[in-house]
């Protein structure tokens, strides 16, 4: 577990080779979720996405959870990777990670960039993150 505070821009580029369309993806540092992208109607999206926001806490993991849109009943879990929380410390995440589903087996890969700024983060910091939050969903 490690403590962090300031900045975490993350970039989710693209997947590739996803069992479903309509896929989008959720970042959550720890338990909190703290990025979404929108959903691309393709097994190959090109997310293109970037965020930044604000963090403070203890963390042990980051997860990238892809899923598949569905308009009639819950999401679809498509496949997730865990990568070390600690891995901030060292610098910028940058890579094509393989999404695992719940079996672990493969279920198509994810190109993502995460960099970590540290710095006090104010209240008013975390409010606009959650403004922001409330006019993408």
């Amino acid at each position: 577990m490690v403590q962090l505070e300031g900045k975490l821009t993350a970039v989710l580029i693209s997947g590739r080779d996803l069992k479903g369309d309509d896929a989008y993806a959720v970042v959550k540092l720890g338990k909190k979720k703290v990025i979404k992208t929108n959903k691309d109607d393709s097994h190959n999206p090109d997310w293109n996405y970037t965020r930044e926001v604000h963090i403070k806490g203890d963390y042990d993991e980051i997860t990238i959870a892809v899923y598949e849109d569905d308009d009639f009943s819950s999401d679809d879990f498509l496949g997730s990777v865990v990568l070390p929380a600690a891995r901030l410390e060292a610098g910028a995440i940058n890579g094509t990670f393989p999404l695992l589903t719940q079996q672990q087996e493969p279920a198509g890969e994810i190109r993502a960039m995460f960099s970590y700024e540290a710095g006090k983060v104010s209240f008013f910091d975390t409010l606009k993150d959650k403004l922001h939050d409330s006019d993408s969903d």
